[in-house]
């Protein structure tokens, strides 16, 4: 459809009841579901008679109309949020692993859709952004920025497909820090009660853990042909996420981590004269369900209610920044994307050695009470020339 020429629009008097009033009238290109263009006529009540003049009636019809008639108008949809969430969707969620599109429907379901479920796409404003966030009751900043980047996604969609006419989340207020975010890591003693507490496979699944850092799927879905007992290592090659195998989260989480002697002995026990099948089995074969070793043994015979799976991990990463190890290897060992991410997570750990390498250099240095000193001197230079 062509689109219309430069307009002036029409203005008429309404007549009403109590009062009469100016009405603007208007045409305007709409984008339907389909896709398809068609015009449509609109309008709306300026003013009432009276309380505004006819030229001020005219300005308000103008104000309307510079939109209409600006070059780089667009034909605006009148698809609801909830309509382009479940397009989206359609297109997007093939491409997505499992547990990506489960905890996606989750945002979907659980906040996305009741608080703009019914609006159309087009009057979603900054505005309504700020207010979403704002009244999201979720606790963690982690899960608030998951489901923000959800709501990005579909948004820019929409945009992309000229449903959404500007890019309304680029300035949404920043999800802030609520309390203190460091992640929790066990200490030495907390890791070494565990495990004197526990025996057999559950031992050793909570000493790989702290060893090596792997995710709790990763270390669930580790087979038996991913243990190199004559290199020394683990090799990371999948996941499992409720039962089913999937692929690991990025690309770089599929690497090999070294471990210690004592574990390869332990790893050999273990296993014993098995070639297949996961290192943690059930009876059946099948692997461990996290969720029942942490509610049945870590939290419940153990009564370790402070941390849970993943805070072995965090206990790994957390020795290795306090032993001086680097960030870009850390990173590699965990199988982060890039070092930004170990950065943003164990910020807390850089900082203390910052604070540390500063005191350390200071009394290398004998710059032990400088500022003191300094001002001790200048006392003394004003005491010499006086």
């Amino acid at each position: 459809m062509a689109r219309t020429r430069y307009q002036y629009g029409e203005l008429v008097v309404r007549r009403g009841k109590a009062h009469d009033s100016f009405l603007g009238r208007w045409t305007e290109d709409v984008r339907l579901r389909s896709g398809s263009i068609v015009r449509r006529k609109r309008s709306k009540v300026l003013g009432i008679i009276g309380q505004i003049t006819d030229k001020q009636a005219k300005r308000k019809l103008e104000t309307i109309l510079a939109r209409v008639n600006d070059p780089g108008y667009l034909p605006e949809s009148q698809i609801t949020f909830q309509a382009l969430a479940q397009e989206w969707g359609d297109q997007a969620f093939p491409e997505m692993k499992l547990s990506t599109v489960v905890n996606m429907r989750g945002h979907l379901t659980n906040h996305l859709l009741p608080f703009f479920g019914t609006r159309q796409v087009r009057e979603i404003t900054t505005r309504d952004v700020d207010a979403f966030l704002s009244k999201l009751t979720v606790k963690s900043r982690k899960t608030k920025k998951n489901i923000f980047g959800t709501l990005k996604l579909i948004l820019k969609q929409g945009r992309a497909w000229g449903n959404v006419k500007e890019n309304v989340w680029e300035s949404a207020k920043k999800i802030g820090k609520v309390g203190d975010q460091r992640v929790r890591a066990f200490t030495d003693t907390e890791v070494e009660n565990i495990l004197s507490k526990s025996t057999g496979a559950k031992r050793l699944f909570y000493w790989l853990a702290a060893e090596t850092g792997m995710r709790v799927g990763e270390l669930i879905g580790l087979r038996v042909c991913d243990v190199d007992p004559f290199r020394k290592l683990v090799c990371v090659r999948q996941s499992v996420w409720r039962g089913k195998v999937v692929s690991t989260k990025t690309e770089n989480s599929v690497r090999d981590i070294p471990i210690p002697v004592q574990i390869v002995d332990a790893l050999r026990a273990h296993i014993g004269g098995r070639q297949l099948g996961f290192v943690f089995a059930t009876k059946n074969g099948t692997p461990w369900n996290s969720d029942m070793l942490l509610k049945r043994h870590l939290h419940g015979k153990l009564k370790v209610l402070d941390g849970n799976l993943k805070t072995f991990r965090h206990t790994f990463a957390t020795r290795q920044l306090h032993a001086k190890v680097s960030v870009s290897v850390v990173s590699k060992l965990l199988g982060h994307a890039d070092t930004s991410t170990t950065m943003n997570i164990y910020a807390h750990v850089l900082a203390e050695h910052l604070e540390k390498f500063t005191e350390d250099r200071a009394q290398v240095l004998g710059l032990s009470g400088t500022y003191r000193a300094l001002e001790t001197m200048g006392v003394a230079e004003k005491q010499q020339v006086a």
